[in-house]
């Protein structure tokens, strides 16, 4: 129900919220996509399952073979409905983003954004920004106490079973410092970051220091 346009001065920064009457989702037109557009949307998969169901990720830790075979519709159909669920489980407690707890749901954004901007929105796709930017919030995680260096090394080799980038190679991290400056998230001169705590919960920050940041970007190119 939130659609929302790219500006050159950053991503979806114009938008409306207006639901849809019907919602259908064909597992099969699925084959009908490139393999690098099915691994991003894996990317958002992963997300989901990060943000609130540690079950579901140990699930796509086990089964990440079978659902980049394509061919058995049914497990396709299981993670679809578990990332759905989570997804409308946070959207129906906030659907404008008015409370704070729709934000959740931008794991990985913040970074993944920034990415996007330096790279003209060419280089790397939204779902493979994402995955770049769930390891950056993971590390942001992991250097403040919160999410174990063992979570860390599950989250970047589910990751990269699915094939999607865990850093933006060839970019300038000055560059996604500065992009990072006009995210639509900061606010007061503070940058807000979904950072996890365990697979399966995250929590809205604004108290990640900017040098912890600039370390980590450094990590990520």
């Amino acid at each position: 129900g939130k659609v929302a346009v790219n500006l050159s001065q950053g991503k979806n920064l114009v938008g409306a919220f207006y639901q849809p009457r019907f919602v259908l989702i064909d597992p099969i037109l699925l084959r009908t996509l490139s393999l690098r557009r099915i691994r991003e949307g894996m990317a958002e998969v992963i997300k989901c399952a990060i943000i609130e169901n540690g079950g579901f990720f140990s699930y796509l830790e086990r089964n990440i073979s079978r659902i980049l075979s394509f061919r058995d519709i049914g497990i396709l159909r299981s993670i679809i409905e578990k990332a759905v669920e989570v997804k409308i489980k946070v959207v129906e407690e906030d659907e404008k983003e008015e409370k704070g707890i729709r934000q959740v749901l931008n794991f990985g954004h913040t970074i993944a954004h920034a990415i996007e901007a330096v790279s003209k929105y060419g280089k790397y796709t939204h779902g493979e920004a994402v995955a770049i930017g769930m390891v950056g919030a993971a590390k942001i995680g992991k250097e403040m106490g919160v999410f174990s260096s063992d979570y860390l090394t599950r989250l970047e080799n589910l990751i990269k079973k699915t094939k999607l980038p865990v850093k933006a190679k060839g970019l300038n991290p000055e560059e996604i410092l500065q992009a990072l400056k006009v995210d639509k998230k900061a606010r007061e001169g503070r940058l807000f970051f979904v950072v996890p705590e365990d697979i399966g919960r995250v929590s809205l920050r604004g108290d990640v220091p900017l040098c912890l940041v600039e370390k980590v970007i450094k990590e990520l190119v």
